[in-house]
């Protein structure tokens, strides 16, 4: 095949960069971006000398979803581009200045994948995952995209290159471009500062996307929106090939991180897609002015496992990395560093403090004060988030196994035989909606009823489909407290930063980088800052809901962890079957696994498991012993029926649960329970044995926490409880609070800098107040304000 080259370099004529032509086409994207990035400046000198630029500043907007394909290009990608383009409008940004690339554009193939809201039959869980039930599964349609009103341009190279090519020549020097992507991304394998928007058949890295921004002027204010998968991998096209600062007027704000994940695409229609970042940033506009205000705003109410971030908040962390470069240290310790010293002043930084805690108060999380801190946290996180995932794995062969087998056992009932020919897949691929609904409202009922009658099959299912949802659970909610942390970490970090930037004895860069450095921050703030018109108003985000205690989610998910006998086995012989008149589902052990529970019980090669009794309790189907056994407890002993030597014995066993790590949460509060035992600086251990104890958890900078303290020291001295003040302040700043109010303080005041305390009694917001009664236990943890101690119940 012959291949040309088009204007700006990149190779056409192949059916699909991604398939032919690849290296060759970022290869020449790459020069592409470095001969327009180079000669930006001589641009501008030659527009601002051929150019007199009158009237107001221009806002034009580019709402771009690439799609991929039809199987993958969502309905929800669609509404995102709607719901943006009337956002826009309403902060007054004419629709004739906003430009919509999506799919293939305006051709009339099917290049949208769509899935009607279908409420699920009752009981349609018992043919989920079958070849049955696949078939009778409510499909997704291909449609063609139609938009009236709106001309919709292909989400292709040469249809993006063409318009950026005409923007250089109509977007002046002041004007604002906002870039607004949704739609599927892919992380930078070989580079995560180079990954890609997934466009109509094609890819648009990053150094493509700097090549089209390279058409524009300089002094034009390119503002981006990111909503796909690795999103965070764009934040590096503020950057010149090369340099350490951002070298111009861009900015912009991502979903998530170059190597997260983002949410929020789905097939469904409205009301099943009204989730992820898009769908926030958009909502968080209608009520704020500013782009970095609805951003703030996205990072709290956002409840999906997204990362919300911005170019300033990567930039900074770039400047801590380089700082931990140049002293051999991590950027977390030089993070670290630099917090401790921002703590000496907490209301400066009482607003940033409010927002992390108001985070970890949404969620039901802690918010510590250290990255070293959030980064074990979330490490945590990441091991909650493996060991949910082998379970659910775990879970999943054989549950489906089951499933197909009381199907099967159902169609091979004499009783059912007028169901046989129904479920043949010709006759399924035959059935409008009408006919799938009435067939379904037949056989559900039935095939719920067959299952409660043949053995146990039914009470199986149901716990095994309960424990792999629970992991399911326990997994997604797991993803979403990591996010939590990694947006806390992202908000200390900002603090780290600036403080670095700040002050000339903080940095071990030359007064000259530290400067430009500055300089470049204040642009990217300025940047964020912007506001695309007046927001015409928004209802109130709906709180989050918080997240269960790390200790309930490990507890429940370590009950749903699997149990294994360790055993191989295959059919066992028909003979023996029919002397002993066992169940089609016994077995023969073909090995014993070492160090096994079925070793521990002295089970051998060529035994005969019958299950766990005789007559209704033997194994009656095939693989009926594999789902018994990982249902069966763990925690205590069960009985086992076998025949060896031609007799029937009976063996106790304790089974062992799957090969799952759980990790172990650290100590946490719970009503009733006993107190978690803690050390604090300068105090020793919280409580004496036959003594209440109060916690009030507090700082010198909360207002609140101020007006509170009379009221909790004349009640701990009404009820003979002794007050521990605990704040993570520094000792020095709490002794100053102290000597400057003498006598208002409690007798005991601790300074807790790591948040030990506060993460032990799940302590999100001050002040709060704890009560551990004279047995140890604890009594109740709240957060109050004052007038309120007097009305707390139990004391």
């Amino acid at each position: 095949m012959q291949t040309t080259w088009s204007e700006g370099g990149r190779l056409m004529g192949a059916t699909s960069p991604r398939r032919e032509g690849r290296a060759a086409a970022i290869c020449a994207a790459i020069c592409a971006a470095i001969c327009l990035l180079s000669t930006s400046g001589a641009q501008a000198k030659d527009r601002k000398a051929a150019q007199e630029v009158t009237g107001a500043a221009r806002t034009r907007a580019l709402l771009l979803n690439g799609g991929g394909n039809p199987k993958i290009n969502f309905l929800s990608h669609f509404h995102h581009l709607q719901d943006m383009m009337g956002v826009l409008v309403d902060r007054g940004i004419p629709k004739g200045e906003i430009v919509v690339f999506s799919s293939d554009g305006e051709d009339r193939g099917e290049d949208l994948t769509t899935q009607s809201v279908d409420k699920t039959p009752k009981g349609f869980w018992l043919i989920s995952g079958t070849a049955v039930g696949d078939k009778l599964t409510k499909g997704r349609e291909l449609k063609d995209t139609r938009w009236e009103g709106v001309k919709l341009r292909p989400a292709r190279h040469e249809a993006l290159r063409g318009w950026f090519q005409e923007q250089g020549e109509a977007l002046k020097a002041g004007d604002t471009l906002l870039i607004f992507v949704t739609d599927h991304g892919r992380k930078g394998e070989d580079d995560p500062d180079n990954g890609t928007i997934v466009l109509w058949d094609e890819d648009m890295t990053v150094l493509e996307f700097k090549a089209l921004l390279g058409y524009l002027d300089p002094g034009v204010r390119v503002v981006t929106i990111m909503s796909q998968c690795f999103s965070g991998t764009f934040g590096a096209s503020i950057y010149g090939l090369g340099e350490e600062l951002p070298q111009g007027n861009g900015c912009g704000f991502f979903a998530t991180r170059n190597d997260r994940l983002a949410y929020g695409c789905y097939p469904e229609g409205r009301g099943r897609d009204q989730i992820g970042h898009a769908f926030q940033f958009i909502d968080a506009m209608r009520a704020k002015d500013a782009l970095a205000d609805a951003q703030a705003r996205v990072q709290v109410y956002d409840d999906t496992p997204d990362v919300p971030l911005s170019t300033s908040d990567l930039f900074l962390e770039r400047r801590l990395e380089l700082e931990g470069r140049d002293r051999g240290q991590s950027a977390a310790a030089v993070a670290d560093r630099l917090l401790v010293r921002a703590w000496e002043d907490p209301a400066r930084w009482s607003a940033r403090l409010g927002l992390i805690d108001e985070l970890g108060a949404a969620y039901g999380l802690y918010s510590p004060r250290s990255v070293v801190a959030l980064d074990k946290e979330a490490e945590l996180s990441a091991a909650v988030i493996k060991a949910a995932d082998e379970t659910g794995d775990a879970w999943k062969g054989s549950y489906d196994e089951l499933l197909q087998t009381n199907l099967d056992l159902f169609l091979g009932d004499k009783a059912n035989a007028s169901w046989r020919p129904r479920l043949e897949p010709q006759a399924l691929g035959q059935l409008n909606e009408g006919g799938r609904q009435k067939l379904l409202a037949g056989l559900l009922p039935a095939l719920e009823r067959f299952a409660e009658g043949n053995g146990d099959i039914l009470s199986r299912l149901k716990d095994m489909r309960s424990k792999r949802a629970l992991a399911s659970k326990v997994k997604y909610r797991a993803e979403i407290r990591q996010a939590v942390q990694l947006r806390m970490r992202l908000m200390l970090v900002r603090i780290a930063g600036e403080l670095l930037l700040e002050d000339p004895g903080a940095a071990s860069m030359t007064e000259a980088r530290r400067r430009a450095a500055r300089e470049a921050l204040d642009k990217l703030v300025r940047c964020e800052s912007w506001s695309p018109g007046r927001a015409p108003g928004g209802a109130s985000p709906k709180a989050p809901e918080a997240l269960p205690l790390l200790v309930e989610e490990l507890e429940g998910l370590r009950q749903s962890v699997p149990s294994r006998l360790g055993i191989s086995f295959e059919e066992a012989p028909q003979e023996v079957i029919a002397q002993h008149r066992l169940g089609r589902g016994a077995v023969r052990v073909t090995r014993v696994l070492p160090d096994s529970a079925a070793g521990r019980a002295g089970l051998r090669l060529d035994d005969v498991v019958v299950g766990p009794g005789m007559g209704a309790a033997m194994f009656t189907h095939k693989d009926q012993i594999r789902t018994w056994t990982m249902t069966a407890p763990n925690d205590k002993e069960v009985q086992l029926h076998i025949v060896r030597g031609g007799k029937l014995l009976i063996l106790p066993v304790r089974l062992d649960p799957f090969d799952i790590e759980i990790p172990k949460a650290p100590p946490t509060a719970r009503i009733g329970g006993k107190a978690p035992s803690l050390s604090l600086p300068g105090l020793g251990g919280i409580a004496a044995p036959g003594e209440r104890v109060g916690l009030f958890f507090w700082s010198t900078s909360c207002e609140a926490c101020r007006r509170a303290l009379p009221e909790v020291m004349a009640w701990g001295a009404r009820t003979g409880t002794r007050l521990i003040a605990i704040s993570d302040e520094p000792a020095s700043r709490l002794a100053a609070f102290g000597a400057s109010a003498e006598g208002t303080l409690p007798q005991a005041v601790v300074s807790d800098p790591t948040r030990e305390s506060f993460a032990a009694f799940g302590v999100t917001t001050a002040p709060t107040l704890a009560l551990i009664d004279a047995r140890g236990q604890v009594r109740f943890v709240k957060a109050i304000k004052a007038g309120e101690v007097n009305k707390l119940a139990g004391l």
